[in-house]
């Protein structure tokens, strides 16, 4: 769109500057201090992936995230993933995409927006059933905060929290943060 804007004002410098400041809220944003951070040594990443190709993606982070820590010289991290969806999503395949990139899935409710487009949140025990199909350990939890005591409980190390926008939300929200 920028080249057909023939804009000169869009030199290659002022675009790679452009890109370079960018910010995708939900996006592996790592969680800064606040209620669900507190006292967690390990890293807690939020990702808005609510799709399969949005899941391989994250799965590709994961799996890049343990190869620095083992390149660092240490053990590779215990990781979580906490999940939560709309019914209308297909969790199978974003199961499958996310299979050999955790430790641990942990499963919980959606929480409510007050009007999501897309309709109800997905029923964690089926979550948790497909998880298990594909031979992921995978137990459910009420609530996400529920689900990261969970995980910390289970020696995570690394906790990535996807599934939907909805969800990332939430987790701001209540880590005290907001998006920017």
């Amino acid at each position: 769109m920028v080249e057909q804007l023939a804009d000169p004002r869009f030199t290659d410098q002022a675009i790679a500057a452009g890109l370079r400041g960018a910010f995708w809220p939900a996006r592996m944003q790592a969680l800064g201090e606040g209620p669900l951070t507190a006292g967690f040594e390990g890293a807690i990443r939020i990702d808005a992936a609510h799709n399969e190709a949005g899941a391989r993606e994250l799965a590709k982070a994961i799996k890049a995230d343990r190869l620095a820590v083992e390149a660092a010289g240490d053990a590779p991290p215990h990781t979580a993933v906490i999940m939560a969806m709309q019914e209308s999503k297909d969790a199978g395949a974003m199961l499958e995409a996310l299979k050999d990139a955790a430790d641990d899935l942990i499963a919980c409710r959606l929480p409510d927006s007050g009007g999501q487009e897309g309709g109800p949140g997905a029923n964690p025990a089926h979550i948790v059933a497909a998880a298990g199909a594909l031979g992921m350990h995978a137990m459910p939890a009420g609530d996400v905060t529920d689900a990261i005591a969970l995980a910390r409980a289970g020696g995570a190390d690394r906790i990535w929290i996807c599934g939907s926008v909805y969800l990332c939300g939430a987790v701001l929200k209540a880590n005290g943060e907001t998006i920017r």
